[in-house]
């Protein structure tokens, strides 16, 4: 697993209830994960048989004392309105005071309740509906907090279409004026993010808007509204940038800039060319990738180094290799992480994940990497071999 161990020890008790989790090694001895997490313990309200989700989660080390794990946290509290939906966090330390915690970058795309940033954090809910309408920060004193993975931002408000897809995400800040939303990608301008969904619940537009209301182009891609198109198969087909004026824009993405990007599949889902347009709707000389033959070995990496499986961990995408921090993993926000952009000199692996592929990385430099089987990958920058975890490329969840 990428926390470093080999599996989670559930532990239940005469309900049914989840009260106990210990992580282990292949050989079953007990370890310490990467997120220093040695054993998770569960309480539960006794008064509440209804309503079976935890009260108190506590993370406890070899001495079975309290022990802070990776984001400054030993212990969380739990509260719930009268309709068992989430209403407040409490971090606590060992010492059993509130302690803020630290939280990686978010998602704005797909933020949802559960969130859990700064010494307190508080969730509210309009009417009957299970997700809430505003997640807001609180530090040590009860006042409120910014969360700087949300660039300082101390509360995000929520709106939902009919589907319960969110459909309308916005930050403020301790004052309660708007704030910015991850101005590293989209500027200091673009406070609020809006969705536009298809019956299918497939995402069909996002739009950026500014204080004041009005559509406004992102800082770095230079868009103020991308649109998506999807075949039967819920597959993300085209997307495409347009500006305030709902012109066509060009976008930079992975080192490549145009208006429009088409996808082909093959039968397993994964995507077998790209080909990029100009805003005129012409295609781009040199820009037409076909990954039917690099696609087999897209997903996640680690190097059989001196030390552990942990000493080295890449992503391949198409594309792209994104890598992944030594340490730290979760307090250092994804979107700093480093990223090389690829194309594709010659590739010829089977359909058994068995070949070679040369690669001309963004920086002029080429190399070679050579796929002994479906997961052993040797690569000619390195002296190790490599083991392929899984075939997700969804850097988000790790």
């Amino acid at each position: 697993n990428a926390d470093g161990s080999a599996q989670m020890l559930l532990t239940y008790d005469e309900t049914g209830a989840l009260i106990k989790v210990d992580y282990a090694n292949s050989s079953g001895e007990r370890v310490t994960t990467t997120w220093k997490e040695y054993e998770i313990k569960f309480k539960y309200d006794s008064n509440n048989k209804k309503n079976r989700l935890p009260i108190e989660v506590s993370n406890h080390g070899k001495d079975g004392e309290l022990m802070l794990n990776a984001v400054g946290v030993a212990k969380k509290a739990y509260k719930y309105d009268d309709k068992g939906r989430l209403s407040e966090i409490r971090h606590f330390g060992t010492d059993g005071s509130l302690r803020e915690r630290t939280l990686e970058i978010i998602d704005m795309d797909s933020m949802i309740g559960g969130i859990g940033a700064g010494a307190i954090t508080k969730y509210k809910y309009d009417g009957e509906r299970k997700l809430p309408s505003e997640i807001a920060f609180y530090g040590k004193d009860e006042q409120p907090v910014g969360v700087q993975a949300l660039d300082n931002a101390a509360s995000v408000k929520l709106k939902y279409g009919d589907q319960g897809n969110i459909a309308e995400v916005s930050a403020f800040g301790t004052d309660g004026l708007p704030r910015a939303i991850n101005k590293d990608v989209f500027g200091k301008d673009v406070v609020t993010i809006k969705f536009s969904i298809d019956e299918f619940g497939n995402t069909i537009q996002k739009a950026l808007y500014n204080k004041d209301g009005n559509l406004v182009a992102a800082k770095n891609e230079k868009f103020a509204i991308a649109k998506f198109k999807y075949n039967n198969k819920r597959q993300k087909i085209e997307e495409s940038a347009f500006g305030t004026s709902e012109e066509p824009v060009e976008t930079t993405d992975k080192g490549r800039t145009f208006h429009k990007k088409i996808m082909e599949y093959d039968d397993d889902g994964k995507i077998t060319k790209t080909t990029y347009y100009d805003k005129n709707d012409k295609e781009i000389n040199g820009m037409t990738q076909n990954n039917a033959s690099m696609a087999k070995v897209y997903g996640r990496w680690y190097m059989n180094g001196p030390t552990s499986a942990d000493s080295a961990h890449i992503i391949i995408t198409a594309g792209e290799i994104i890598w992944v921090p030594l340490h730290d993993v979760d307090r250092i926000p994804k979107n700093t992480w480093k990223r090389t952009t690829y194309t594709v000199v010659t590739s010829d692996v089977n359909p058994n994940g068995v070949g070679s592929a040369t690669l001309k990385f963004g920086d002029g430099s080429i190399y070679k990497l050579t796929f002994y089987s479906a997961d052993t990958m040797a690569w000619n920058a390195t002296k190790y071999t490599w083991k392929k975890q899984s075939d997700s490329t969804d850097y988000g969840t790790l």
